[in-house]
């Protein structure tokens, strides 16, 4: 056997053993292919009618926080998002312009695995009042309670 055929005879044989290991890796669960890229879409109104507010973002983030991994800013005429990602459980964030009046929203654990249509109603960010009786396990009202 010649030289450039025995070098080229141990490459194929190198590439055929880290092949099959990674098949067996696979196979066994032991190895994950990359994540494809998903899309995740949707529209953005105003819970009166019509379409967010011009300016209206939508960042796309890993589930549970962290850095973005996707934003943009929805089509003013038709509250229109789409987002490309590569993750397997999202969080999508809306965030209405300041001085809108309307609250940030966030749907939570998104299913990224494969496309998605996310749609999100704003809603006006209003102060709200609670009042009540803060009780124990037992049923007996608790003094002193700060409810924040």
């Amino acid at each position: 056997m010649t030289a450039a055929r025995s070098t080229s005879f141990r490459m194929l044989a190198r590439l055929l053993v880290v092949s099959l290991v990674a098949a067996a890796l696979a196979f066994l669960g032991l190895a994950s292919p990359a994540a494809a890229a998903t899309t995740i879409s949707g529209t953005v109104t105003l819970n009166s009618g019509g379409a967010g507010p011009a300016g209206t973002t939508v960042v796309v983030r890993p589930a549970g926080g962290g850095t973005a991994l996707a934003s943009t800013t929805i089509d003013p005429s038709t509250g229109a998002y789409s987002v490309s990602v590569t993750a397997t459980a999202v969080d999508v964030v809306v965030t209405a312009p300041d001085g809108s009046g309307l609250g940030q929203t966030t749907v939570d654990d998104v299913d990224a695995t494969r496309d998605r249509t996310v749609d999100v109603v704003l809603v006006p960010a209003e102060a709200v009042s609670v009042s009540g009786v803060v009780r124990d396990g037992s049923g007996e009202p608790l003094s002193g309670v700060l409810v924040s």
